[in-house]
């Protein structure tokens, strides 16, 4: 959330996360991503966590800077 816009791939995402155990699967993010959409419900909301396809995920806040794969 530090960085609105930037999209993050699957091994930074746990990374940052998880740390460094190996013996986390990256579909992980997947599913986690996927409860936090269905807590972010509200109108407006559903279009903070976006999916940059092929690459991973960025937040994207309303009004945020323009999005950037890094």
């Amino acid at each position: 959330m530090s960085h609105p816009g930037r999209a993050f791939n699957r091994s930074q995402l746990l990374a940052q996360v998880w740390g460094g155990d190996n013996e986390v699967d990256e579909r992980t993010v997947d599913v986690n991503v996927q409860r936090l959409r269905k807590i972010l419900t509200d109108p407006g909301y559903e279009a903070y966590i976006q999916t940059v396809r092929g690459f991973g995920y960025r937040f994207a806040p309303p009004n945020s800077a323009p999005a950037r794969v890094d």
